[in-house]
């Protein structure tokens, strides 16, 4: 078992969109490589291991996020954050991020190892933005590959159903 450090930051503009957590966080994280979790995601453990083992093994300056394969619903992939992939051997770049993105091979699962180049991306963008707008320049930049972690569970929970559907399929995964 690995020792991690968790860090908790506060974001006095945490109505504004996501950039200024992650921002808020800057001091915290220093320069060291820092797991990047949702707080609407239930995520498993093997999503964390995926991201832990593919940082790894990949060059210092590369950020990670998990990616998912498997299929889902056409109401579950609309709000979902979608990821192009380059075409080729794991671990592919990540060519394009976004809920509105119109082709894509995987699902962003919430979770994400940043390497401390994701920095200089957070600097060139406006300060008060989506994720997917830091996340789409540092794949501008050949810096966010995906980790496949397509079989874990992850469940992504916006509504009263979405929780509803988190606890029957959490349910499910105990039993197996």
């Amino acid at each position: 078992a690995q020792d991690l450090d968790i860090a908790f930051v506060s974001n006095e503009r945490f109505e504004e969109p996501a950039s200024l957590s992650l921002r808020a966080a800057r001091e915290a994280c220093g320069n060291e490589p820092f797991l990047l979790l949702m707080a609407d995601h239930v995520l498993s453990v093997p999503i964390i291991a995926g991201l832990l083992a593919a940082s790894a093994v990949s060059e210092p300056s590369v950020s990670f996020v998990a990616a998912d394969r498997a299929t889902h619903g056409a109401e579950y992939t609309s709000e979902a954050t979608k990821l192009g992939l380059a075409p080729g051997p794991a671990p592919q770049r990540v060519t394009s991020i976004g809920k509105l993105a119109e082709s894509w091979t995987a699902l962003d699962c919430g979770a994400s190892l940043l390497a401390p180049a994701i920095w200089s991306a957070v600097d060139a963008v406006p300060e008060a933005c989506e994720l997917s707008i830091i996340f789409t320049e540092a794949a501008r930049r050949g810096q966010l590959f995906a980790a496949d972690v397509s079989g874990a569970f992850w469940h992504d929970i916006d509504t009263i159903d979405d929780l509803a559907d988190a606890e029957r399929l959490m349910a499910t995964q105990s039993e197996a």
